[in-house]
């Protein structure tokens, strides 16, 4: 007992133990997932490989070496830690929203929200990371991008409106490739539809017409 009073000795052993433990058990999961779901074995996978070894040097290092927390070595070993973390929780993101493998308008609507999901979870992490392990001060790169997102807003107001106005008809599934649409004075078959654009080849003369989403979402079709 008094030998695992010293938490050097005690961190010692939990690792000695916990990390064989947490690689086999990481092992058997993926492949019991390997068939069924290959997403959470990629998951187990990356855990197993990207995660856990750089998470036991950490440890290691942190409790067993008592190296300071705010030493590079520490703060370089954490920095990987978060990166590999950040990517597990991504390809968990993905695996949690899969698209759909047909070309439907549910698959492209379902893409916004994952693009949308891995950007939020990367800012935040970096924003984490960045404030935490390397004491970066957040206050003034808040207030430079505050004023730099207005600037900008103004100077894409157009490119952003129509942004948002894809994401509005992608997401409501009122059509999808292959289908017809008529807009003002166009009619045809969409070919192609993505998150600023609509194209449609025409009836009569077989011709491509690029429709702006910003138009549909303004005038009904």
């Amino acid at each position: 007992m008094g030998m695992f009073s010293d938490p050097a000795v005690a961190w010692t052993v939990g690792l000695a133990v916990g990390f064989p433990v947490a690689s086999v058990a990481l092992v058997e999961l993926e492949r019991r997932f390997e068939d069924r779901s290959p997403d959470v074995a990629r998951v187990c996978r990356l855990l197993l490989r990207t995660v856990l070894p750089p998470l036991a040097v950490f440890l290691l290092l942190r409790y067993i070496g008592k190296w300071p927390s705010d030493g590079v070595a520490s703060k370089v070993v954490l920095s990987v830690l978060s990166i590999t973390a950040i990517n597990a929780a991504l390809v968990a993101v993905n695996a949690l929203m899969r698209r759909p493998r047909d070309g439907s308008a549910e698959r492209r609507g379902s893409g916004i929200l994952l693009d949308l999901a891995r950007l939020f979870i990367v800012l935040i992490a970096s924003a984490v990371v960045a404030s935490n392990v390397w004491n970066v001060d957040l206050g003034g790169i808040l207030t430079a991008l505050g004023v730099g997102s207005v600037v900008l807003g103004l100077a894409l107001q157009d490119t952003v409106s129509g942004l948002f106005a894809g994401m509005s008809l992608l997401s409501g599934r009122h059509f999808k490739e292959g289908d017809w649409i008529e807009s003002g004075d166009f009619e045809g078959r969409i070919v192609q539809m993505n998150w600023r654009t609509v194209t449609i080849e025409t009836l009569d003369d077989e011709k491509l017409v690029v429709i702006p989403n910003s138009t549909l979402a303004s005038e009904p079709f």
